[in-house]
């Protein structure tokens, strides 16, 4: 019985130093779960944050404005919309700054929106400053106004679309059979404009061959209007958009002048 009683209470102490395993593994197994969700937490916000970084390079227009503060003065109102209260500076407020040095001049227009978008910057001409009625010759009054345009055009690096618009009514005549017609004249004569002042500004050939290959031109007619009334007389007119571009591009451009 003794020895019984013995071998008894040497395995109650055997299975009792054991104990100490199974507290010591549980402990492992949280340790190691709790570092599985921290890495796993930590993967997701670098994909996240990757992610937005690209979206901001192809999405994020680059276009300043004529003030330290990003504005352009004109119908278009601000370039870069202001935020209000004090906030921390993020990389958009960085590039910003950066792309606002890419035009050095007081810049006002008075009768030219310009206008943000995921496209880039459009700068909304009507078509009463610029043509007569049923015409694509530009007015002399117009001159002003597409100068400064053009000048801009010069600072920046960006593709160039220029847009010719019209309203509903139609148009039948021997040089125009169309809104078409006219839309893509009208369009085309606003890129000679810039191209002429490119060239009376003293461009070398090769500066002038890079120059016009940003250039595209476009005509739509009647059927991208401005508004809801296809008969508006605000349709008519001639978009020029500064198509946006990434970030790295538009540093490059800044940091060489």
């Amino acid at each position: 019985m003794a020895k019984k009683k013995k071998k008894e209470e040497h395995e109650c102490e055997t299975a009792g130093g054991l104990r100490w395993l199974i507290t010591y593994a549980d402990m492992i197994t949280l340790l190691l779960g709790v570092f599985i969700i921290l890495v796993g937490s930590s993967a997701i916000t670098e994909s996240k944050y990757e992610a937005m970084t690209r979206s901001f390079s192809r999405v994020f227009s680059l276009f300043p404005g004529a003030e330290e503060k990003g504005t352009m003065p004109g119908k278009g109102g601000a370039v870069f919309p202001q935020k209000t209260g004090a906030q921390p500076e993020t990389p958009e407020d960085t590039y910003k700054k950066q792309v606002t040095t890419a035009y050095k001049e007081p810049f006002t227009l008075e009768k030219v929106k310009n206008i943000q978008t995921r496209r880039g910057l459009i700068f909304r001409i009507p078509d009463t400053l610029l043509f007569a009625g049923g015409s694509d010759q530009l007015l002399p009054k117009s001159f002003d106004e597409i100068d400064k345009i053009a000048k801009f055009i010069e600072r920046v690096p960006n593709k160039i679309k220029i847009e010719g618009h019209t309203d509903a009514t139609p148009i039948q005549t021997k040089e125009f059979p169309s809104n078409w017609e006219l839309s893509i004249s009208r369009a085309d004569s606003v890129r000679q404009y810039f191209f002429d002042q490119a060239t009376g500004r003293g461009l070398t050939q090769e500066e002038f061959e890079a120059y016009r290959k940003r250039f595209s031109v476009s005509g739509f007619a009647q059927f991208r209007p401005a508004t809801d009334d296809p008969t508006s007389s605000e349709n008519r007119r001639v978009d020029v958009i500064i198509v946006a571009q990434s970030e790295t591009e538009i540093q490059k451009r800044i940091l060489s002048e």
